[in-house]
């Protein structure tokens, strides 16, 4: 059975972005379907953080959602620049090292492959928060979610941070049946 799980952020705006987290088997890599548009050249990084979003004070503040996610305590020091190693060299939760960032983008698509990145046991990355920063590394303020989109499984916690943008935060969540192990 395919674990599939799905981060989907939508704007009244006529913009949709996307990052679709997918893998086949528990032991298999995680493939990224990645989509953002209307970055307007302001995001830089992107990374998994280690605790999902719980409070609206000041929700992306290293108290609320700590660093990025790094259970194997990789010394981000001494990772190669974003893009040039491969996905064990970095943090788990380090999108944008392992695969470059989204500098000068205003859209963005692309598909990465990452051997790295569980969707299921000690070390997923699924209850956690997705944080998009600026260029000058800050980390963008986000915006409520729907709650009516909300009604889908409550698999994975991946919010979005783009205050670019009139309405950002609906998350969907999918999964093969209600009840399918995630980790």
């Amino acid at each position: 059975a395919q674990l599939n799980q799905i981060c989907l952020c939508k704007y009244r705006l006529p913009r949709r972005s996307q990052i679709r987290f997918s893998q086949v088997s528990p032991q298999g890599p995680t493939i990224l379907n990645i989509s953002f548009t209307g970055l307007n050249a302001r995001a830089g990084g992107y990374h998994i953080h280690i605790l999902p979003i719980k409070s609206t004070q000041e929700p992306c503040s290293d108290t609320n959602i700590m660093g990025h996610f790094n259970p194997f305590s990789v010394n981000a020091a001494s990772s190669p620049a974003p893009g040039n190693g491969t996905v064990d060299q970095y943090e788990i939760g380090d999108i944008s090292g392992k695969f470059g960032d989204l500098t000068g983008q205003n859209n963005f698509q692309n598909q990465y492959t990452d051997g790295n990145m569980p969707l299921s046991g000690p070390n997923s990355i699924i209850g956690r928060s997705l944080v998009i920063h600026y260029t000058n590394s800050s980390r963008l303020v986000p915006y409520e979610s729907e709650e009516s989109f909300k009604t889908y499984l409550n698999i994975i916690n991946l919010k979005w941070f783009l205050p670019l943008f009139t309405e950002c935060g609906v998350q969907i969540y999918q999964q093969k049946t209600p009840h399918m192990e995630t980790g």
